[in-house]
């Protein structure tokens, strides 16, 4: 086999299915955690390793399949978004934007926030109703068309925070097929500058 280790199964079950499955072919294989494979391989007490399911984990936050290690405790969420965990929606995109004007390709593009939330006094509330201020507009538009979507919009939210159903209104006005805008909610600022990476190059 070209792969020495196999991950993706997601039951104990499926592992011993798959590891008599390699044991009936000749393949000296074992199950075990991420932390040994590699000793195991580079030793020679296996051939092929399939890691056990219960050493991995998917963040609550990035949505990533890391292992274990990867995590503080118990939490559901990797140490790199823990570091985002008691952040405020302003503090995430504040910190989104810094890494937006921090890459030479990113800086150039219209990406920009809508002041849509907030606390204000009635007076600058009403005013801004007047001008045409609407709720559940998403916190940051980029205007930029790749070869799928003519655009994005961005949501920041905290750890628990959850799409308002003005916000879920406003996605099925623009967007009704999710056809025309790429839309993601951010709760860690790094995992969204990664996304609107990934966005440019599709």
């Amino acid at each position: 086999m070209n792969e020495k280790i196999i991950k993706g199964l997601d039951t104990r079950e499926e592992c011993l299915t798959k590891l008599k499955e390699l044991r009936a072919k000749g393949v000296n294989a074992r199950i075990t955690s991420l932390t040994n494979a590699e000793a195991m391989l580079d030793s020679g007490e296996a051939e092929v390793i399939i890691l056990s399911p219960s050493d991995r984990k998917v963040c609550r936050v990035c949505h990533v399949d890391k292992p274990k290690t990867a995590f503080s405790g118990r939490k559901q969420y990797c140490f790199e978004c823990f570091t985002y965990s008691t952040w405020s929606e302003h503090q995430i995109q504040v910190e989104f934007f810094k890494l937006l004007r921090s890459d030479p390709i990113t800086k150039k593009l219209p990406i920009f926030t809508v002041p849509n939330g907030g606390k204000r006094d009635i007076g600058t509330a009403l005013n801004l109703e007047k001008e045409g201020l609407m709720d559940g507009v998403w916190d940051i538009l980029g205007l930029v068309p790749n070869k799928k979507y003519h655009g994005f919009m961005i949501e920041s939210k905290t750890l628990n925070g959850k799409l308002s159903k003005n916000q879920i209104l406003f996605d099925s006005m623009v967007n009704p097929s999710d056809e025309l805008y790429a839309t993601y909610i951010m709760k860690n600022p790094l995992q969204g500058f990664r996304w609107v990476k990934e966005y440019l190059c599709q």
